[in-house]
């Protein structure tokens, strides 16, 4: 449970530092791959939603396509259905 709030945690650092770089025109690539890291973990542990709002928020969800296994796509699925229903 400690390492799934550290990882939540930090992807919100990630976000509002990516947002940051980008307004300044800094390089992002090592938020990048701090994502990266983090997706996978969601992934396996049951936080899809989190690991799709991450990817989103750097702008990489195209990245996904990597992480996501037949345990995964339906909730994947579902729920960037229901964000892009939403979001429109």
């Amino acid at each position: 449970m400690f390492f799934f709030s550290l990882c939540r945690h930090l992807a919100e650092e990630i976000r509002v530092e990516y947002t940051d770089r980008l307004s300044k025109g800094k390089a992002v690539d090592d938020l990048v791959k701090l994502a990266k890291e983090i997706v996978p973990y969601n992934m396996a542990h049951n936080a899809e939603t989190e690991a799709c709002d991450l990817l989103m928020e750097i702008e990489h969800l195209h990245l996904l396509d990597g992480y996501v296994d037949e345990n995964s796509f339906h909730r994947v699925c579902l729920y960037l259905t229901r964000y892009f229903k939403v979001t429109i």
